[in-house]
């Protein structure tokens, strides 16, 4: 059983890992550009961040692809919380406009402390608009 504000995520195995927002830290901002994985149920979804160095706030540009990286589904401009703990973004596809939210959570299991990327991806004006919610990791 998880807290109603968790957020929960399906590892590989299946099993439901909740990520509690207390266990948010302040987004590591100097670590995020660069292309990430997210797997789920044999599905793979890539995510290309880059800082927007122009903007005069802490803003992400963010590209979400299909899993062969042939077809750009979404891309879009995210922008740091005032707690500087989440990016926000909103992101235009050709088929559908999507909400995404990116943290860092700082977990202990049996123990042992790690930090995982989280994304929530929402489809806007989709019915139903299911959260589907990742872990991420950098694959360069």
């Amino acid at each position: 059983m998880h807290a109603s504000d968790d957020i929960v995520v399906f590892d590989q195995y299946g099993h439901e890992v909740p990520f509690p927002k207390s266990a948010l830290i302040p987004f590591p901002w100097e670590k995020i550009e660069g292309i990430w994985q997210a797997t789920v149920d044999k599905m793979e979804g890539y995510f290309a961040f880059s800082i927007d160095r122009s903007s005069t706030q802490r803003a992400l540009k963010v590209i979400y692809w299909n899993e062969a990286r042939t077809q750009v589904i979404a891309e879009g401009i995210g922008y740091l919380s005032e707690d500087a703990k989440v990016i926000r973004a909103v992101m235009k596809g050709p088929e559908f406009n999507y909400l995404l939210s990116v943290g860092a959570y700082s977990l202990k299991f049996s123990g042992i402390s790690k930090t995982e990327m989280v994304t929530s991806l929402r489809p806007v004006r989709k019915t139903p608009a299911t959260l589907s919610n990742f872990i991420i990791r950098r694959v360069n």
